[in-house]
């Protein structure tokens, strides 16, 4: 599991920001009255991100600190770098698919 990870993570470092864009990883938490409780799939979305950092840091660096900022962006960078791939390939290939 940790080449895949690393693998990710040295596209992740190695993109030009100018060119290619930076990826991020985007969490908004809607705090009005009731809207929480209205709204079902946000933990389990939140949930999903939570997992991929912790089997990115496992793979990647499972004795880093909690604290070490340097090790927060790098997985930050990662996980947002396989979730943009992830989604250009499922968007290749529904192009690849064709009209519904």
């Amino acid at each position: 599991m940790t080449a895949p990870w690393r693998d990710t993570m040295r596209r992740a470092l190695g993109a030009d920001g100018g060119r290619d864009g930076v990826p991020m990883l985007l969490a908004v938490c809607d705090e009005r009255p009731n809207r929480a409780a209205a709204d079902e799939d946000r933990p389990a979305d939140g949930r999903a991100v939570a997992d991929l950092l912790d089997a990115c840091r496992d793979a990647l660096a499972p004795s880093a600190r909690d604290d070490d900022l340097g090790v927060v962006i790098t997985l930050l960078a990662t996980v947002a770098r396989h979730e943009t791939e992830q989604i250009g390939h499922e968007t290749q290939t529904d192009h690849e698919a064709g009209p519904a």
